[in-house]
């Protein structure tokens, strides 16, 4: 049978240790690209996201309206 290999999980910031609980945003920087990962806590609405190059993107968990 074939080794499956999973990405491990990444674990979410504590509320209280955010600056924003609203599209708090981190950042990992590699060679070729960068790893963005915005976590909200609230309900929003109208926040546009805006970025000067290709993305791809994708929601790891919970559910965007």
């Amino acid at each position: 049978m074939p080794r499956k290999n999973y990405l491990q999980k990444i674990d979410l910031t504590p509320a209280d240790q955010l600056q924003t609980l609203v599209e708090n945003r981190r950042t990992f920087n590699l060679r070729n690209c960068e790893l963005n990962i915005f976590e909200s806590y609230e309900q929003a609405w109208a926040l546009p996201l805006t970025f000067s190059d290709f993305i791809i993107t994708s929601m790891i968990r919970g559910k965007k309206s």
